[in-house]
């Protein structure tokens, strides 16, 4: 029976709680389980649109609460990785591990978008949500512009959800009739990676709702004073609410600690989420799983979760000695609302063949399971 060993989670997000929880679950008491996050407390992003639209509230819970767990909380931030000589530099001190998974999401790049500001909404963090929900109170109609700065980006359903649920809000508020709605991507479809079926079925949607769809859109400039925002090739639209999901990036010491590729971000072993160094695993929106057939994982909470599951399996596995039994099979589902109290599951299976995914018709049931898992989440992995 191996010594007591150290696992360090880095980030306290779903990929850091889930893999924290399952580890601490399957593990003997002698092995420490540590997780470092500067963040007072873990939130829940799938509910941010609904929490900017003042239909739900934030649904959180102080990180601290692990400790009850038996999980060692490091308040702090990660300063330097160093997968070599395994040792993370945090705030305050100096920390070893035997094992090390980063789960440390990504970061926001608004900086890389000439005038990026405040007159730019989105929900990706709960306090731009929050500031989104304010600056409604204030909005009495006009042109709405709805998009996608840059790939890849966390949760792809998010800002046509957001769209759908905002379009319904203009309506219940008797705004429609005062609103115009459009959409920008720089995908040529929406959710093009996803399929015919899947883009096809949000094309539709868009269209039932009079949602105007601007596709091959890449965002370069805003203008806040204009309220103008302009795209490669010098087209433009004119907003005066306008929500855009900022470019994506890995976090800054990941960069600096030199653990990303000419991508940008991690690459790890597509079934083991391992990295090229022993030991070290990337799990979550930071890692870059490519599948066989060239497809990337997209960056959601459903796959963060099954590579946590995988990683706990397989590192309790090698620390008792034995063979580790699980691969990520590349396969996870999540919801998209779509208004009217009904949201479409969209299942993938990135590994099979091409890559396939499929969305059902839109159901109560489904909206149902989506909001019950918010509801219950803080009870399934912090009680």
């Amino acid at each position: 029976m191996a010594s007591g060993q150290t696992i360090l989670i880095l980030g306290g997000g779903i990929a850091g709680v889930v893999l924290a929880r399952r580890l601490r679950r399957r593990l003997g008491k002698k092995h420490r389980v540590a997780l470092v996050e500067k963040k007072p407390q873990h939130e829940y992003p799938p509910g941010y649109n609904r929490l900017a639209l003042d239909v739900s509230p934030l649904v959180a819970m102080r990180i601290a609460y692990l400790r009850n767990r038996g999980i060692d909380v490091v308040h702090s931030e990660v300063l330097k990785i160093d997968p070599t000589n395994r040792q993370v530099r945090v705030t305050i001190r100096e920390l070893g591990f035997d094992h090390l998974v980063i789960a440390l999401g990504a970061d926001l790049g608004t900086e890389t978008v000439s005038g990026w500001g405040r007159n730019a909404h989105h929900t990706y963090s709960a306090d731009e949500a929050d500031r989104l929900r304010r600056d409604l109170k204030d909005f009495k109609g006009g042109t709405v512009v709805i998009g996608t700065a840059a790939l890849p980006y966390k949760c792809p359903p998010a800002p046509y959800e957001f769209a759908f649920l905002f379009e319904e809000y203009c309506r219940k508020k008797g705004l429609r009739e005062a609103t115009t709605f459009h959409l920008f991507s720089p995908e040529p479809e929406p959710l093009a990676f996803a399929g015919e079926s899947v883009s096809g079925a949000l094309k539709g949607w868009l269209e039932e709702r009079h949602i105007t769809y601007h596709p091959e859109s890449k965002l370069t400039g805003i203008s806040g004073p204009t309220h103008e925002i302009t795209f490669e090739g010098e087209k433009k639209l004119n907003y005066d609410f306008l929500y855009a999901v900022p470019p994506h990036r890995a976090p800054q010491v990941c960069v600096d600690s030199q653990l990303t590729g000419e991508s940008g971000w991690i690459s790890v072993n597509p079934e083991t989420l391992e990295t090229k160094w022993d030991g070290v695993y990337a799990i979550g929106d930071v890692a870059e799983v490519i599948s066989s057939n060239g497809r990337r994982v997209p960056m959601t909470g459903a796959f963060a979760m099954k590579q946590a599951d995988v990683v706990s399996k397989n590192l309790v596995a090698k620390i008792e000695g034995r063979t580790p039994p699980a691969a990520f099979d590349g396969k996870a589902g999540c919801e998209l609302m779509v208004g009217g109290g009904r949201a479409a599951q969209i299942e993938a299976d990135i590994f099979s063949g091409s890559g396939t995914f499929k969305m059902s018709s839109p159901s109560y049931l489904t909206q149902w399971k989506k909001l019950r898992r918010e509801k219950m989440w803080v009870w399934d992995w912090f009680e």
